[in-house]
């Protein structure tokens, strides 16, 4: 004010001057003042960024040239933000634009928010493996996201032998799926259908399922093919074998079983292997195999037939006992026919002789249910009678025959059948006296007639 009341004092001319700068002076405090006596945000405060978006983008504004006391947005989430910048999630599907503000100044920005395409999800557990028929865990997925129908989405399963072709599923319409049991390999997606929009999970459930257990057959060792073996009274099956097992997940579990029908089975305690060696066997007996694969249920093997021969009699010999003279013939050695065994009564005979009653060899031609040995006998030998019945062998009693004296002039000769059973060697036999026990004759040669 002082420096107007000099520029008062001054001339016309100057007062003159003094009103020109008052109205400069007052123009530029107009100009510095806003409507309500604040000054105007500075020029060039401005907010910078991406416009347009995406529904379901993430993007930072920044602000040049001032400074925020806060940010707002009317569409999306502000996930943080300084006084310079902002970062704004657009996560809200019902707007197509946003107003973005910075409080504390008047500068704004409008973003164009643009319709996401519809998002079909994903599979969460992609992948199983099950047993041939078992039933998988549910299929579980991801809900659809974006798209053009506020959320009212809808679902459809799909399946596919080989996932190429598919096909829906009847009634599975849910965001999950649970499949029923299964036999082979099976490929699933879903399909989400939003107003006139559809897509697809982004990913697809493989359930593998492992092949049928085919749990084979049992068979001779080394004779595959041939279901059944033919053994002697009270042998043994030989190695027997489980073959050809397949499908599961390669890995099996086993069990031998025996049965006197092969209709009612018994474990047999301890047998697990892939081989099995029957006990002597007097009766015929099936054998089969029990296979389980990655905890299935064990299935039956084909059975195996170990046909058992009934019991080979070979029938007996008499006398059991000869005492003859030096030089002569001790007559017919009397056979009973062979019984039993499995040839039907086709019986074969081979009569065998031995020095020593151990070792024994065959006599040639000596075939038939009796035999005469040829004289002259001068030392002591053994007989006995061997039995053929197919597969079966069988030796009969033996009978000795003793020369009892080496004198030439004894002229009588004296045979001992052997009655008493189980009698099988010569001190037993020489020490019997009852008639129910030994029968004894005696034949002379010294022509008094006896």
């Amino acid at each position: 004010m002082k420096f107007l009341n000099m520029i008062l004092l001054k001339s016309a001319s100057a007062i003159s001057v003094a009103k020109t700068l008052i109205l400069i002076v007052s123009a530029s405090i107009s100009f510095l003042q806003n409507g309500n006596g604040q000054a105007p945000p500075p020029t060039g405060c401005t907010i910078n960024g991406q416009t347009p978006v995406t529904q379901g983008d993430t993007w930072t504004y920044t602000l040049s040239g001032c400074t925020a006391t806060s940010w707002t947005t009317t569409c999306g989430t502000i996930q943080s933000s300084t006084s310079t910048s902002v970062t704004i999630y657009f996560n809200i599907l019902t707007c197509s634009s946003a107003l973005i503000t910075a409080v504390g100044t008047t500068a704004t920005k409008t973003v164009v928010v643009n319709t996401a395409p519809l998002n079909g999800g994903y599979i969460s557990n992609t992948a199983q493996t099950i047993n041939y028929g078992a039933t998988p865990a549910q299929i579980n997925a991801i809900g659809a996201s974006y798209g053009n129908c506020s959320g009212s989405y809808t679902y459809q399963w799909y399946s596919s032998p080989d996932n190429t072709t598919y096909t829906s599923i009847s009634g599975a319409t849910g965001q999950n799926y649970q499949p029923p049991a299964l036999t082979a390999t099976t490929y699933y997606k879903r399909k989400t259908t939003c107003s006139s929009s559809t897509a697809w999970t982004s990913n697809i459930a493989t359930i593998t399922v492992y092949p049928q257990v085919s749990p084979g057959t049992v068979y001779y060792f080394d004779s595959h093919g041939i279901p059944t073996e033919t053994i002697s009274y009270n042998a043994s099956s030989g190695e027997m074998e489980i073959f050809d097992v397949s499908g599961g997940n390669g890995t099996y579990s086993y069990q031998w079983q025996s049965s006197p029908d092969n209709t009612h089975w018994t474990a047999i305690s301890g047998q697990t292997g892939t081989t099995y060696t029957s006990p002597n066997l007097t009766t015929t007996t099936y054998y089969n195999v029990t296979v389980s694969s990655n905890g299935t249920t064990p299935v039956n093997s084909g059975s195996f037939e170990v046909i058992v021969n009934p019991l080979l009699i070979p029938g007996s010999i008499t006398p059991n006992y000869f005492a003859i003279p030096y030089g002569s013939n001790p007559g017919t050695i009397n056979g009973i026919a062979a019984s039993g065994g499995g040839c039907s009564g086709s019986y074969t005979y081979q009569w065998q002789s031995s020095t020593n009653g151990t070792t024994y060899t065959n006599i040639s031609g000596a075939t038939s249910t009796n035999y005469t040995p040829p004289g002259p006998i001068d030392s002591a030998i053994w007989y006995r009678r061997k039995v053929g019945c197919s597969i079966d062998t069988a030796y009969t009693n033996t009978s000795q025959v003793t020369i009892v004296n080496s004198n030439t002039n004894l002229n009588f000769i004296r045979m001992r059948s052997v009655l008493k059973a189980g009698v099988t060697d010569t001190v037993t036999a020489d020490g019997l006296t009852s008639a129910y026990d030994v029968a004894q004759s005696t034949q002379y040669f010294d022509g008094v007639g006896r």
